[in-house]
């Protein structure tokens, strides 16, 4: 037995542990979201590209300015692979993203990220096209 696989059972409560931690993180104050935007990555990468940069580079700016605000940072990946890769790359896209925005002069406090593996596909995984458009970090400016 592979000791790196997350039986069934345990991925179902780790999903359900990071659902109630969110439910939790905003259950004692109405969220509204002002603004969003999406990062791609190519397939089991983590970098962020220059694309990608000019986008975060705007949002930090709208951080900056607007100190109420705050950037929910939700990485996510295609259904190829392991579970277990998925989720730990998905965390690692949204950190780069958080990473980025923190050099950029941005303060933790008005940074949240986590992954969400693959459970939130944006298209179908059974062509490249819709799997490219699920390895992403989605970007929401939430107040």
């Amino acid at each position: 037995m592979n000791n790196n696989r997350l039986a069934d059972d345990d991925k179902d409560s780790l999903i359900a542990l990071v659902q109630t931690w969110l439910a939790a993180s905003t259950e004692a104050e109405e969220v509204h979201f002002v603004n969003s935007g999406t990062l791609h990555f190519s397939k089991n990468s983590r970098k962020i590209t220059q694309e990608s940069g000019t986008m975060l580079q705007k949002v930090a700016e709208q951080l900056k300015n607007n100190t109420d605000k705050k950037a929910l940072l939700v990485g996510h990946t295609d259904e190829s692979g392991d579970w277990t890769v998925n989720f730990k790359i998905s965390n690692e896209r949204a950190w780069e993203a958080y990473r980025y925005l923190r050099n950029q002069g941005v303060p933790r406090s008005q940074l949240i990220y986590y992954g969400k593996g693959s459970t939130e596909p944006a298209a179908s995984n059974d062509n490249e096209q819709g799997r490219e458009q699920n390895r992403r970090v989605e970007i929401s400016l939430i107040d």
